[in-house]
């Protein structure tokens, strides 16, 4: 029970740290790109009851805003996702290979008069966006260094095995803040003569950003078991097995007569 609890322990963790961190990003965001302010917080510079209310949804939103921003973080996409007629349609609209910039997205108005099959591929993100691979990365780690240390992991095998077994819980948990962090609306109309129906979503794609997640959480958490297991193992004297089982040292020869 203490390794399962653990395993659900560095789970919550890695969800926790990637929370924390994407917002911190899109903090540095607006201060580096002050066009970029609205994203991470909308807290006007005027005094009285805007400033106020601006204040309390952002408090209020700070969840959504950083689950949006772990999502493309990882390498998934934030976009629209639509099912018309039982016809799936989708639009990436933020990750490292779609980027909303501002050329493209005036671009992207005309191009509606033709139907959604006439809208453009965004261009790819600028390289520093890159940066942000720096979330998932040590919120997967420390996760999995928690987990290892929660579970008292006798060698770097074991920190391992319960650093990537978190992963899964992290996993699991990211679908549900995907879920939880979409905007949907369901829509049906019905007539004597056929009728009409579509599901509306706005948010992460949930298949890809969970298989992402996965992958993240497994190979991070596994990273993080082997650098900080729960119980340094055994130390022989003259020596360090660097966590694995060293070979026990030959007896010294008897003295020659």
């Amino acid at each position: 029970m203490t390794r399962a609890r653990a395993v659900v322990f560095g789970g919550w963790r890695m969800l926790l740290a990637g929370l924390a961190l994407s917002f911190v990003g899109l903090l540095v965001l607006a201060a580096v790109k002050p066009g970029a302010r609205p994203i991470a917080y909308n807290i006007p510079t005027s005094s009285g009851s805007d400033a106020v209310g601006g204040t309390v949804f952002t408090v209020l939103t700070v969840p959504n805003r950083a689950a949006l921003a772990l999502f493309p973080s990882m390498g998934s996409c934030l976009g629209v996702f639509a099912n018309v007629q039982g016809a799936d349609v989708s639009y990436c609209a933020v990750s490292y290979q779609h980027f909303p910039s501002r050329s493209a997205l005036g671009a992207i108005g005309p191009a509606l008069a033709g139907g959604p099959s006439g809208i453009p591929a965004l261009p790819a993100a600028p390289r520093a966006y890159l940066l942000f691979l720096l979330v998932p990365a040590a919120a997967t780690v420390l996760g999995g260094m928690a987990a290892a240390r929660r579970a008292k992991a006798p060698d770097r095998r074991v920190g391992a095995a319960v650093g990537a077994l978190s992963g899964v819980v992290f996993a699991l948990l990211l679908l549900a803040v995907g879920i939880l962090a979409s905007l949907s609306l369901r829509f049906a109309a019905h007539a004597q003569v056929g009728g009409i129906s579509f599901v509306f979503r706005l948010g992460p794609d949930l298949v890809i950003g969970t298989l992402v997640g996965l992958a993240w959480g497994v190979a991070g958490g596994a990273i993080g078991g082997i650098i900080r297991p729960g119980v340094p193992a055994s130390v022989p004297e003259g020596g360090s097995s660097y966590g694995f089982e060293a070979a026990p040292r030959l007896p010294a020869p008897p003295p020659e007569p």
